[in-house]
């Protein structure tokens, strides 16, 4: 009788965090899903939005899109100390 050891980690079907609409609808626009003329259109309706948080996350997320993100400035001061015990 050939017994097999079960595996151990990996991925498993139907694990991890469920997407929600918008990451579907970020990751169908970025695959080249949608068509430019609908892809322009769901821009619009969420540009359009009378929330103005949507309005806003929008323009921000349009704005990174065409532009790229804002390089974040990192101050690093003081002394940087490297020990190595053998």
């Amino acid at each position: 009788m050939d017994i097999q050891p079960k595996p151990k980690g990996g991925a498993r079907p139907g694990a991890g965090r469920k997407p929600d609409a918008v990451v579907k609808l970020r990751k169908s626009a970025a695959l080249g899903l949608l068509s430019p003329a609908a892809e322009k259109k769901m821009w619009k309706t969420f540009l359009k939005s009378s929330d103005e948080n949507v309005a806003l996350k929008a323009f921000l997320a349009w704005n990174e899109r065409a532009y790229g993100k804002v390089a974040q400035p990192v101050d690093i001061e003081g002394e940087l100390t490297l020990v190595i015990d053998i």
